[in-house]
């Protein structure tokens, strides 16, 4: 079994631009950058998620996750501080590997900003088989996964309107 990550690679220059990032936005607790696809076919494309960079709401960030549009899961590939690390915890997922990105990104998005770098430093493989493609998934894994996310929701430190907001 592969990982996704073994189809990926990051650019040389991918940790530092990051560790910048994040020491120049002490109120971040993760960076991430722009994203090349690279289909089976070699046709490139640059993959980019703004709408949650430097947001200050923890209500908005959450609520972005959750509308999971277009490039949403671009963060997960990024670079967390460790104390962000240490009080969101690992992931989990009450569906195992299905879509683990899901519930823990939008937890480390209740916790702090985060912030993008806008530079292509990570290559994503896409087609050919990469493990992403084809995973198999039914209605019950996606309720779990669905869940997963209440389940973040309610632990998170929004107030009461917030998170009846976001349910």
């Amino acid at each position: 079994r592969r990982s996704s990550d073994l189809d990926d690679v990051v650019m040389p220059d991918y940790v530092a631009l990051l560790v910048d990032a994040l020491t120049s936005s002490p109120n971040a607790v993760l960076a991430y950058s722009d994203v090349v696809a690279v289909t089976a076919e070699g046709r490139e494309e640059t993959w980019i998620y703004d709408e949650i960079a430097g947001e200050p709401s923890a209500f908005e960030r959450a609520r972005s996750i959750l509308r999971r549009d277009g490039t949403w899961w671009l963060p997960y590939r990024g670079l967390l501080r460790a104390s962000a690390v240490m009080k969101a915890g690992l992931p989990h997922n009450r569906a195992d590997d299905f879509s683990a990105d899901w519930p823990w990104i939008l937890r480390l998005s209740m916790l702090g900003e985060f912030v993008r770098v806008p530079h292509a430093s990570y290559v994503k493989r896409h087609g050919g088989g990469t493990l992403s493609e084809t995973w198999r998934y039914d209605f019950w894994q996606w309720r779990t996964v669905e869940l997963s996310c209440l389940s973040e929701i309610l632990r998170s430190g929004l107030g009461i309107t917030d998170k009846t907001r976001l349910f």
